[in-house]
């Protein structure tokens, strides 16, 4: 049998040895994250049920396919807490046989007998202290090691983000967390403070000398997954344990407005910390090209964004609208009343036509028109009635169309089976061929019909309401510009070269 002497030999060798080599990555390869049933401080009956639905809304934000490096801490706290338990069990294993050994000593069975188990439970008694100094030794190894396998799993939610996490009552949370296969769990409290939800969370591993990242925002409760998203992205950018990099600015013009990763950035003079990787870059600004654009940081411990964007290629048109004068607005900015001629950029562009307080929108391509002078004329169908009341005149009388429907429908359907009754019930000889039967049946026969053609008749009113509403709805959609008439552009010239 292996004596202690040569087992700490072999171990000191054995320490040696994977000091300088990392050790094998865990058989796990994914970093399996969970939730819990939020805490509820004072907020209104009508949202106890976000204490389910907000951890609910956690996971599904998070589970985006993101991969999380484990940092060596997150791997060693792992190691040791799994060995510590192993180590444990092997303990109460061996006081276990102790007690047993001290039951058979102080019994008053045959002394041979005795002897022979009291020798039996010594050895394995000792084989469990070997295997408590190995589990000891193993420990210690693991807190001494300085390298380990880079590794990188995804991020992936517990039971596919269906099943809230529960800790049993018995065991603490690192054990928990362990028998369920979980690496970290999202735990939270939803407060109200001033008809406001406050949303505080915590993301817990429950090991040791790892201590848990909190986070918090505050907002309207109709506005819940708003503030579920924006902690979201706090804790996805945190549990992905991405290195960061410096990002410095070179913009021109520096007027123009940039966005990273949907973030607008408003000092250039000063650099920003993003994390190693794929970010994406919007830049916009007046009379210039915008630019979208990936750059990937990977390698990189600090990058200089340059964006110098091109202006735009701007043309001149003229616009002209028969007997109406609407207000035009490009940009949201105003720019006079038709007709006006307005220089824009050389792309597919929008404008607004505002006429006695109705809204119309224009799209307008150039390359659909024809340059005469340097100067493109267009002109358009602008919208004579407010759409949105259009619309919802339209919607009433559909309602008020399918509501008619619904009440003549009961009244057909039961005076149509009155009717058939009767007919059967004198066909079949049931009722008397009196003559004030036949006059009753007729009478039904002549109501029933009215009442479906009257049912008839509503549902195509309904169904023509329906159409009439989709026609309606259809007028939202932005109107394309035209070619102004040749004697417009005429006049429109003549006008010019005075």
């Amino acid at each position: 049998m292996l004596n202690l002497k040569n087992a700490k030999n072999i171990i000191i060798f054995f320490f040696l040895f994977i000091s300088f080599f990392p050790c094998q990555a865990e058989e796990k390869t994914e970093w399996v994250i969970s939730a819990s049933k939020f805490n509820t401080v004072d907020i209104p009956e009508l949202y106890k049920t976000y204490e389910t639905i907000v951890p609910e809304l956690f996971l599904y934000n998070l589970n985006s396919h993101a991969k999380r490096v484990i940092p060596l801490s997150e791997q060693k706290a792992r190691a040791l807490f799994k060995l510590g338990k192993t180590k444990l069990k092997l303990i109460k294993e061996r006081n276990s046989l102790i007690l047993e050994r001290d039951k058979i000593f102080l019994s008053f069975t045959n002394e041979k007998n005795k002897k022979s188990q009291i020798k039996k439970i010594n050895e394995k008694i000792k084989q469990k202290e070997e295997a408590i100094f190995f589990a000891h030794t193993n420990m210690k190894i693991e807190e001494l090691k300085f390298s380990f396998a880079d590794e990188s799993k995804p991020i992936v939610p517990w039971n596919n983000g269906n099943t809230l996490f529960e800790k049993p009552k018995t065991s603490g949370l690192t054990e928990s967390l362990l028998q369920q296969n979980i690496d970290a769990v999202i735990t939270g409290t939803i407060k109200d403070i001033s008809g406001y939800a406050y949303v505080s969370v915590k993301l817990e591993t429950g090991l040791p000398n790892m201590q848990p990242l909190e986070f918090a925002e505050a907002g309207r409760y109709e506005d819940i997954s708003e503030i579920v998203k924006f902690l979201s992205s706090q804790i996805y950018t945190k549990i992905q344990n991405i290195p960061e990099v410096m990002l410095h600015f070179d913009i021109t013009p520096k007027t123009a407005s940039v966005f990273v990763n949907e973030i607008e950035i408003n000092d250039f003079s000063k650099p920003v910390k993003v994390h190693n990787g794929k970010i994406n870059i919007y830049a916009s600004a007046e009379g210039y090209k915008s630019s979208i654009k990936e750059v990937n940081l990977k390698n990189h411990n600090a990058y200089k964004l340059r964006i110098n964007l091109k202006k735009d290629e701007l043309f001149n048109i003229s616009f002209d609208i028969k007997n109406m004068k609407p207000e035009v607005y490009f940009k949201t900015k105003y720019y006079g009343v038709v007709p006006i001629e307005l220089e824009i950029p050389n792309t597919k562009n929008m404008l607004e036509f505002i006429s006695n307080d109705v809204r119309t929108f224009i799209i307008f391509d150039n390359n659909k028109f024809t340059k005469q002078e340097e100067l493109i004329y267009a002109t358009a169908k602008l919208h004579k009635t407010s759409i949105s009341e259009k619309i919802e005149k339209r919607r009433k009388n559909m309602y008020w169309s399918l509501g008619a429907l619904y009440l003549s429908l009961p009244a057909t359907l039961i005076l149509n089976g009155i009717t058939n009754d009767k007919i059967i019930a004198y066909q079949s000889g049931n009722l008397p061929a009196t003559q004030k039967n036949i006059n009753t049946i007729r009478n039904l026969r002549i109501a029933s019909n009215v009442m479906i053609g009257v049912s008839s008749s509503l549902a195509v009113n309904y169904f023509i309401n329906v159409i009439l509403y989709l026609v309606a709805a259809d007028k939202t959609l932005p109107v394309e510009a035209q070619t102004l008439p040749i004697p417009m552009q005429k006049n429109k010239i003549s006008k010019k070269r005075r």
